[in-house]
């Protein structure tokens, strides 16, 4: 009863120490918190059964999501629930798919992992396991607890190799090392295990000062192309007019507010438009007026577009002022019940090809990403494949709560960019409108939260695709076999060892 009380305290302080660290769950975030968030729950479950230690990581896994996130994931499933306790209990269930990592490894760590390697070598080997785990079991929206450390750039700039996997593997060995402190059998096991865990993380961080200003020369060797980023604040229920009136001296429509961003900058070569959260009728009103406003601003636009006559699907169409027919890309990546057959979702989009590239000029390859599109590691991979150099993202976060899953999107997006080494222009219905560079970092297009449009320079380092673009979602098991192998090497050099 005691190891199970003390268990309870350890889930529910590391479950406080990393919504701590969330944007969007905590007010003023602490991301420095989430290095060491999971070391009281990794203490506690070391003396703990299988079944127990599977039992605490599922409450940890729980107490990570679902502060403030249940919220995100809520909303569309109750939209498509009757009765609505239906609902409930699918955003229940998807809760539980980000919490099965965790209790999968507390029951391999129990069962296998304890005690298996030298205590210099276990909390690389736990860390390892736990990683590997987030990565590969799947949830509605692909992200583990790294986003939470997108601020501390040179951190994740390993994510080029092995993706956000990679630099969850990192975020983690601080609180294993800490863990060990409670298991250790004397403080030379612990210091060994320290002095690992300080040598990998300076060695990260080192490499990630060196990458950040090779990626920032590469860039500087190209010119920089200024594209234009769009907030707006819509609902369901409001009218077309609203986005594309142009009227003299307006500064309030989304025509108004790109006009106005295109006189400031006349350089500006492309303005993106997010997703739509407005009745299907009024999107097409929206799109029959595009040709217009593309001739009147004299300048592309990329926006979201849904025409009935079309094949039921989201679409991002972009107008140019000198050509009638529009470049289409239909949405390649869909959430999961909201959007899908599946179960009786409400939408029913039809899903489109991914890897679209929309070309500019020779020298600007535009992949466009809507929404979740942005967490399809398949529709970007394949338009990174086909020269894409740039992503377009059209997000809508109205139907998902706002703030929260807002949040959550523009931190793993942030992870996207470094993992391809792709700039990102992020238009949004919604408050983290601006743009990413190619190793991360973030300039919001404003901080007040209200509607608004401006264009900005980007730097298109225009590297080769990365050796996560490259190898594909099997690189996310790499930690786990790694610390698998450890731990097989460590036992059969024990048993030759002895007499």
């Amino acid at each position: 009863m005691l190891k199970l009380t003390m268990g309870l305290v350890a889930v529910a302080l590391s479950g406080l120490l990393i919504n701590a660290a969330a944007d969007g769950v905590a007010s003023v975030p602490q991301p420095l918190m989430a290095w060491i968030a999971f070391a009281p729950w990794l203490a506690a479950s070391t003396v703990l059964r299988p079944k127990a230690a599977f039992a605490l990581g599922l409450l940890m896994g729980l107490a990570y999501f679902v502060p403030g996130r249940w919220a995100g994931v809520g909303p569309p499933l109750l939209a498509i629930s009757d009765p609505v306790w239906t609902g409930h209990l699918w955003t229940l269930g998807l809760s539980l798919t980000y919490a099965l990592p965790f209790a999968v490894f507390g029951w391999i760590d129990s069962k296998w992992l304890r005690r298996s390697l030298p205590a210099a070598l276990e909390p690389l080997a736990r860390a390892a396991i736990l990683a590997t785990l987030g990565g590969v079991l799947w949830t509605p929206f692909p992200l583990t607890p790294a986003i939470l450390i997108v601020d501390h750039t040179p951190m994740i700039q390993l994510a080029e190799f092995g993706g956000e996997t990679l630099a969850f593997w990192l975020m983690l060995l601080p609180s294993a090392t800490l863990a060990q402190l409670f298991v250790a059998d004397d403080w030379t096991g612990f210091g060994k295990s320290l002095a690992v865990g300080l040598v990998l993380l300076s060695a990260a961080a080192l490499f990630g000062e060196q990458r950040v200003r090779q990626v920032d020369a590469a860039a500087a060797r190209h010119e920089p192309v200024s594209v234009m980023a769009l907030q707006l604040s819509l609902t369901p229920n409001t009218m077309a007019g609203s986005l594309t009136a142009l009227r003299t001296g307006g500064r309030t429509s989304a025509a108004e507010l790109t006009r106005n961003a295109l006189a400031d900058d006349p350089s500006c070569l492309l303005a993106v438009w997010p997703e739509l959260p407005i009745q299907p009728e009024r999107i097409d009103f929206v799109c029959r007026r595009a040709p217009y406003l593309a001739a009147r601003l004299q300048t592309p636009l990329l926006m979201h577009c849904n025409q009935s006559d079309e094949r039921r699907s989201g679409a991002a169409w972009l107008f140019r002022p000198d050509e009638p027919v529009p470049k289409k890309h239909h949405k390649s990546a869909l959430v999961p019940l909201y959007e899908t057959d599946l179960w009786r979702g409400l939408l029913r989009l039809e899903e489109g090809t991914p890897g679209t590239v929309m070309h500019l000029n020779p020298d600007v390859r535009v992949i466009p990403s809507i929404c979740y599109e942005s967490h399809s590691h398949r529709h970007i991979r394949a338009g990174s494949a086909a020269g894409g150099n740039l992503i377009a993202q059209l997000s809508n976060f109205t139907v998902f709560g706002g703030a929260v899953v807002d949040r959550v999107d523009l931190a793993t997006t942030r992870m996207l960019a470094v993992e391809y080494r792709l700039p990102v222009v992020r238009s949004v219905n919604g408050e983290t409108a601006g743009w990413i560079d190619a190793v991360g970092r973030l300039r919001e297009l404003t901080t007040d939260h209200s509607a608004a449009g401006g264009c900005a320079e980007v730097q298109l380092p225009n590297l080769d695709p990365t050796l996560f673009a490259k190898a594909g979602p099997w690189v996310a098991w790499l930690p786990g076999l790694f610390a698998i192998g450890l731990a097989w090497g460590w036992r059969r050099r024990s048993a030759f060892s002895q007499p």
